[in-house]
């Protein structure tokens, strides 16, 4: 272990190393990690450091509204990072084991984590996560979706607006349980899709309103990381989007269950560490925004 190595909170000086661990570690623009910054600028910085930052956390609060109307406070873990020239020493395993003491502390009830590749679930399994979050996927084409009708809408949503609506989508899901994000959430989902050439959008089917976070890939396609709006409008909502970004192919995210077009698939998504008793509802939860 580096000499003096002391795991804690980050200082407000540290922020140009922060921002540089984030960049060697991940490859994100100065653009993204700056907006990070900007648009949450209530996430903890947890670090592991001597002479400079060798790992870094970031912690967002977040509420878990479970199946029959209970809740959980947690908070989900971010951009857990080690510097390349400093891998294979323990600092992420030491820094999460930090950040569960000073969570615990706090009577916060769980974390959650969306680990970034597949190995990674075992990595996080290792250290206390079980899963628990999943989501449909599924390819659709333009040009077999129902066209849009004269009353449906698409339009721009801002951060404020786009939170509001998805608490008020999620509320009716009460069965399955779904984890809530603060209002900075939404902001730095803004800043991510729209550096893919996306939006976060409102959505108007019928009497239905909903949601999209949306975000433009290299080859044309889209990824709606979100639609949430009633199930028989999801099919004239996804085909607003791919109409509003000119695009003839998404892959879409939705919510287990709701709706199930041929060539869906069930994935895991979002892991969960209880600190308190786990809840006697089981797992499937719906996390949708991981920021991933």
């Amino acid at each position: 272990m580096s000499a003096g190595l002391t795991y804690r909170a980050a200082t407000g000086d540290e922020l140009v190393q922060l921002q540089a661990l984030w960049h060697a570690a991940f490859g994100d623009s100065m653009v993204c990690i700056e907006g990070f910054f900007t648009a949450c600028p209530s996430a903890r910085a947890l670090v592991a450091a001597d002479d400079a930052v060798r790992a870094m956390l970031f912690l967002l609060p977040v509420t878990l509204c479970l199946p029959g109307g209970d809740t959980a406070r947690g908070a989900y873990l971010y951009a857990l990072a080690t510097h390349p020239d400093t891998r294979g020493k323990g600092y992420a395993s030491r820094l999460m084991q930090y950040a569960d003491a000073l969570l615990q502390a706090e009577e916060v009830d769980c974390l959650t984590v969306v680990p970034a590749r597949p190995d990674l679930h075992v990595f996080f399994g290792s250290a206390g996560f079980g899963a628990y979050f999943t989501m449909d996927e599924v390819t659709l084409q333009a040009s077999l979706l129902p066209a849009p009708e004269n009353a449906d809408g698409i339009y721009p949503l801002f951060p404020d607006e786009y939170h509001e609506t998805r608490a008020a989508c999620l509320s009716h899901m009460q069965d399955m349980g779904y984890l809530l994000f603060s209002e900075e959430a939404s902001a730095f989902q803004q800043v991510l899709s729209e550096l893919q050439g996306g939006a976060l959008f409102g959505l108007t089917v019928d009497d239905h309103s909903g949601c999209a976070a949306v975000e433009q890939r290299q080859d044309g396609t889209i990824l709606i990381k979100e639609l949430l709006i009633a199930p028989d409008c999801m099919a004239r909502g996804a085909a607003m989007v791919l109409g509003a970004l000119s695009a003839r192919q998404c892959t879409l995210r939705t919510p287990e269950g709701l709706f199930r077009p041929e060539g869906t698939k069930t994935v895991p998504f979002g892991m969960i560490k209880w600190y308190t008793s786990p809840p006697e509802t089981g797992s499937a939860g719906y996390f949708g925004l991981g920021l991933d």
